[in-house]
C-alpha cells in the first residue's frame, strides 16, 4: 500500500501545486494547509528579471510560475525558524508534504 505521505511528495515533483490545487478542486481546501493553497500576488519586476524567469523556465519544461514557487520556497525553507516563529502555518506549509499531511 502506498503511504499518502510518498504519494504526495511524489506529486509535488510532478507537478506544480496550483496544478495539484486545481485537480482537487473543492477537495483542495480538506487536503492541503492553508499555507500551501495559491492566491494570487502581482509584482513588479526588471524587465530582465522577467526575462531570466521565462527563459529558465522555458529551459526546464515548466512555467514561471512553478520555477518561481520552487526557488522561493528554498528561501522560505532557509529561513523556516525565524519565519515559522512569526507567520501562522508557515512550518506546516514549508514542510509539507512532510508528516504533517
Amino acid at each position: 500500500m502506498i503511504d499518502i505521505h510518498e504519494l504526495a511528495e511524489q506529486a509535488v515533483h510532478v507537478w506544480p501545486i496550483d496544478a495539484i490545487e486545481e485537480a482537487l478542486g473543492r477537495e483542495a481546501a480538506l487536503i492541503l494547509p492553508a499555507g500551501v493553497r495559491t492566491r494570487r500576488f502581482t509584482a513588479r519586476l526588471p524587465r530582465y528579471v522577467v526575462a531570466e524567469l521565462e527563459c529558465l523556465a522555458e529551459e526546464n519544461g515548466e512555467s514561471a510560475d512553478a520555477l518561481l514557487t520552487r526557488e522561493l520556497h528554498g528561501l522560505a525553507y532557509a529561513h523556516r525558524e525565524r519565519l515559522g516563529a512569526s507567520i501562522a502555518g508557515f512550518a506546516e506549509a514549508v514542510n509539507w508534504p512532510g508528516t504533517s499531511c
